[in-house]
């Protein structure tokens, strides 16, 4: 996913928690796991609050699992 150059402030933030544990001397593993079905269901919900935006969410349909 790129977290250590991606724009959002979620992912900005991740990556510094990520350098924070590992600058800690702590032994540590870090999965990034990417939950994309659920990232494009909620963008699109999203789209679909916006007047003309139901028309782009409409013509997908998303299902996890």
């Amino acid at each position: 996913m790129g977290v250590d150059r991606h724009p959002f402030r979620y992912y900005r933030t991740e990556y510094a928690v990520e350098r924070f544990i590992e600058g800690s001397g702590l032994p540590y593993s870090i999965l990034r796991a990417t939950q994309f079905h659920e990232l494009i269901a909620q963008v699109l919900g999203a789209a679909a609050a916006v007047p003309g935006g139901d028309a782009a969410a409409g013509r997908l349909s998303l299902s996890a699992g």
